[in-house]
């Protein structure tokens, strides 16, 4: 019966799972750079040819994406599939605990049904889709060797410690916030340790060959297999760039660079997401030498294009990718060795002008986290609600993937790896396809006129005053408009300065910037169109169902799950002044539930915004199903006495 429950489960979700298509986005930080990331790996040309992102993310995404290619399994049910490996794991951790198999079986189905895979942020072609699975497998891997089946001979636990191995190693090398895992990791070890030491010690074994290697094996093997796999990579990048690391984000002087910008004093009233504001920019350029070299593109059209509109400064989200675009414009990434030099040579700079006073700066520091501001800690709380309810809820937004981002070309690439076509072009690139297109246009030399290129065209053109572009050059005698432009995507407005002309199609996509050749400035902040296709694409009302049933009951039986072991915790402690293994997976599964709010809840509040999606939270989601597992097996435990 159980087999047969399992066999349903898994069939309806992989169904679930491959209704909802690939978003496809030509988006040259996330999305297309796994894609070139993953042609490059296919074609036994490691990483590609070097530059300002080659070893800006992890490669444990891109990896992916080349194994299931190169095995010819579309994306969508490779990512699957790795994610029902590791509900197999966590179920077979909780029939270990609970004893019960029921109890299981019920916890892998709740797993494998979850629905946060199907909304439209986890629809892209993002790393997240296996960071979800290689978090839960290795806290569940850990479960099972240190826990479930810790009283089993070792051969019989070697799986779990080398898969343990291999999902850390994963997990390390997909993205770079991982110290959210280590409390929950952590505990599951010491536990074992602890109650190791106890029974070595009892039987006069502590200090014995035997009784060390009974210690030390379980923990350094899995140790070994993820510091193998690292140091891999990590000799493969020296090998071809000449830097051991993994990744310009966890190790090397740009951390250094980017903490050496962001501990400068200014004046500019704070507000969140603020980043390297004007006067800071100003005290930078006088004291470094190699932070002035970056004075022309920061101060640029280039770096407008970066800001937000309506912002007025760069923001945190972005700030790290423009340093690292700017100094590519400068030519600083010709190697890694040339870029790190750069970089160690601006953080030494600024850091030695702020140690003798000449700029003001706060206390030395080498992080990506901005400084702290009063009120952080509650605001991070009450962002902590909002993510508990989106984790405890499984949301993921409306059923169904968004219309592609790109042109024919880059769908061809995402389809070449993701062995299935992308969801449609937003506004497809066939002639009459009417775009709606908003942006600005810049002169420093005096007043614009913007029209269609064609008199002929039919191009509806509303244009506005631009005072926060004229704001940012602070150029007297400069000009700005605003444009909003509703017409064929075949068209294209003309902008006149004098004798400079320069020429917008309105097929260009966001970010755009075209005739900045100090006589105008364009820049597209916006791309629509009318005729695209239906904002969601994909799913069945199956989809529908099921996450409104998560949706409506997940936050209760969380809450209620959640109580119920505080509860068990203390009576255990207080009264029975014991733990036994389900309480330690239990609270090892909380902590890692709780930790991946609070992380984002912080972030959210200081550096990156991300309220207005599920990706960043959706980590947490599996591990609130084994929290309610989790209650149910003490629960059981409790009533199977009194049933028996």
């Amino acid at each position: 019966m159980h087999i047969a429950i399992i066999v349903l489960a898994v069939a309806l979700s992989v169904g679930l799972r491959l209704v909802v298509p690939v978003q496809a986005i030509a988006g040259g930080y996330d999305d297309l750079l796994f894609i070139r990331l993953a042609e490059s790996l296919c074609r036994g040309d490691w990483l590609g040819p070097y530059d300002n992102l080659t070893l800006a993310k992890g490669i444990g995404y891109p990896a992916f994406l080349c194994a299931s290619s190169w095995l010819g399994l579309p994306l969508r049910l490779a990512e699957h599939l790795l994610y029902l490996l590791a509900c197999a794991v966590s179920a077979l951790a909780v029939r270990g605990v609970s004893g019960n198999r029921s109890i299981a079986t019920g916890t892998f189905v709740a797993l494998v049904l979850v629905p946060i895979f199907w909304g439209a942020d986890l629809s892209r072609v993002i790393r997240e889709d296996i960071y979800i699975s290689l978090s839960l497998l290795v806290v569940s891997c850990a479960a099972l060797a240190y826990v479930a089946d810790a009283d089993q001979p070792l051969r019989r636990r070697l799986p779990a410690l080398l898969g343990l191995g291999v999902a850390a190693a994963g997990y390390w090398l997909t993205r770079e916030e991982t110290p959210w895992l280590y409390p929950a990791v952590g505990l599951l070890v010491l536990c074992w340790l602890v109650v190791r030491w106890r029974a070595l010690r009892k039987a006069g074994l502590l200090f014995s060959r035997r009784g060390l290697t009974a210690l030390a094996v379980p923990v350094v093997a899995p140790a070994a297999v993820a510091g193998g796999v690292i140091l891999t990579v990590c000799m493969l990048n020296l090998s071809h760039y000449g830097v051991f690391r993994d990744n310009d984000f966890r190790q090397g002087p740009f951390v250094a660079a980017y903490g050496a910008i962001s501990r400068i004093q200014y004046q500019t009233p704070w507000k969140r997401y603020l980043a390297f504001p004007a006067d800071a920019r100003q005290a930078a350029y006088s004291a470094s030498a190699a932070a002035a070299e970056l004075q022309p593109f920061l101060e640029g059209p280039k770096g407008l294009a970066y800001m937000s509109s309506g912002f007025g400064s760069y923001d945190t989200t972005g700030f790290m990718w423009v340093l690292r675009d700017a100094v590519a414009d400068i030519g600083g990434y010709g190697n890694a060795g040339k870029a790190d030099a750069y970089y160690r040579r601006l953080a030494a700079e600024i850091n030695a002008a702020c140690d003798r006073g000449i700029i003001p700066c706060l206390p030395a520091r080498a992080s990506f986290m901005p400084p702290g501001h009063p009120g952080q800690i509650a605001e991070t709380l009450a962002s902590a609600y909002d993510f508990y309810l989106k984790a405890a809820g499984f949301r993921s937004g409306p059923v169904g993937a968004r219309p592609s981002i790109g042109d024919d070309a880059t769908m061809r690439r995402f389809a070449a790896i993701i062995h299935s076509p992308p969801t449609p072009l937003d506004g497809g690139s066939a002639p009459g396809d009417i775009r709606v297109v908003s942006g600005w246009a810049y002169s420093p030399t005096g007043p614009l006129s913007i029209g269609a290129d064609q008199e002929s065209s039919p191009v509806k053109l509303d244009l506005q005053p631009a005072g926060d572009v004229l704001k940012h050059f602070g150029i007297p005698e400069a000009a700005a408009l605003r444009f909003r432009a509703v017409g064929p995507a075949s068209a294209a407005l003309t902008v006149i300065q004098g004798a400079s002309v320069a020429r917008l199609p309105l097929s260009a996509q966001p970010g755009s910037t075209t005739g900045a050749d100090g006589g105008i400035a364009l820049h597209v902040d916006q791309s629509t169109s009318p005729q695209s296709p239906a904002d969601h694409i994909g799913g069945n009302p199956i989809n529908d169902i099921v996450s409104s049933i998560y949706r409506t009951i997940g936050p209760w039986l969380v809450s209620c799950s959640l109580i119920w072991l505080g509860l068990t915790a203390l009576w255990s402690v207080l009264r029975r002044r014991t733990i036994d293994g389900l309480l330690v997976v239990s609270l090892a599964v909380t902590a890692a539930f709780a930790m991946r709010i609070l992380l984002v809840s912080f972030l959210n509040v200081t550096a990156l915004r991300s309220d207005y999606h599920y990706l960043y939270v959706s980590p947490a989601a599996p591990f609130g199903i084994l929290i309610v597992a989790c209650a149910v097996a003490t629960l059981w435990q409790q009533v199977k006495p009194t049933v028996a």
